[in-house]
């Protein structure tokens, strides 16, 4: 008896070859004992979203997801083994190194009600939550300002644009189907930001600067009170905090 094994991405196809004078073919899912008869001679293929296709030669899947993990077996006509497959099936990764202020896109391919995407933060931010939802179906959650989760939006055809990356959106991010299946795993590094120490006398000048797109600048002020002193690289209203001499 034959037996092999496939390592698969999400969304992959995959053609398993038929051994001579087969009698059936069956189907069991992984942490599963159920059993599922795909095919039986003189029968047609059992195909249930029509990812599936018997062409004599070869058992062709298309699409595959995590639902399809699992054994394959042809058996004869005493229902012996005549050859066996089994299948692993890994989300597609995506690993990103970035810096504070920059943006970021990334997308699978799924239909947008199908669509759903999850934050796994990482940091001072998972002692809070340890999941949160960005997108639901297709649609972007409403919540995510409330815990600190700005700029964020969707992508088409399944995802997300981070228009300012922040220190606290570093960690893991899924995209999963309707199945809870995932498609696609995105691993967000975000460098530490850049500190600079200087020590002036009143009335002098400071200067400073960083490599960031005018649309991706950011300055905020500590102090009491804090205020953001640029965003989005406009200017803000500083003379409603006494503040004045910036430029």
């Amino acid at each position: 008896m034959a037996e092999q094994r496939y390592d698969v991405e999400y969304g992959d196809s995959l053609n398993l070859r038929v051994p001579r004078k087969p009698k059936s073919f069956e189907f069991t899912r992984k942490f599963s004992s159920n059993v599922t008869i795909l095919w039986k001679w003189g029968e047609p293929l059992t195909s249930f979203d029509g990812r599936r296709k018997y062409t004599g030669i070869f058992f062709e899947m298309y699409n595959l997801s995590q639902k399809d993990m699992g054994h394959y077996r042809f058996r004869g006509k005493e229902q012996n083994e005549l050859s066996t497959y089994t299948i692993e099936v890994k989300a597609k990764t995506k690993s990103f190194q970035k810096s504070p202020g920059k943006h970021l896109r990334f997308s699978a391919k799924l239909e947008p009600n199908f669509c759903n995407v999850y934050f796994f933060p990482e940091g001072k931010l998972r002692r809070r939550m340890t999941e949160v939802v960005i997108v639901r179906r297709g649609e972007l959650q409403r919540h995510l300002d409330e815990l600190g989760l700005v700029g964020f939006d969707l992508n088409e055809p399944c995802g997300i644009y981070i228009e300012a990356i922040q220190n606290t959106y570093r960690g893991r991010y899924e995209i999963r189907d309707e199945n809870n299946d995932t498609a696609l795993e995105v691993y967000l590094h975000v460098a530490d930001p850049t500190i600079r120490t200087s020590e002036l006398k009143a009335g002098a000048q400071l200067s400073f600067n960083f490599d960031l797109e005018p649309n991706d600048c950011n300055i905020h002020f500590f102090g009491e009170p804090s205020f953001d002193i640029v965003l989005h690289g406009l200017q803000r209203h500083l003379y409603e905090n006494d503040c004045i001499g910036l430029n």
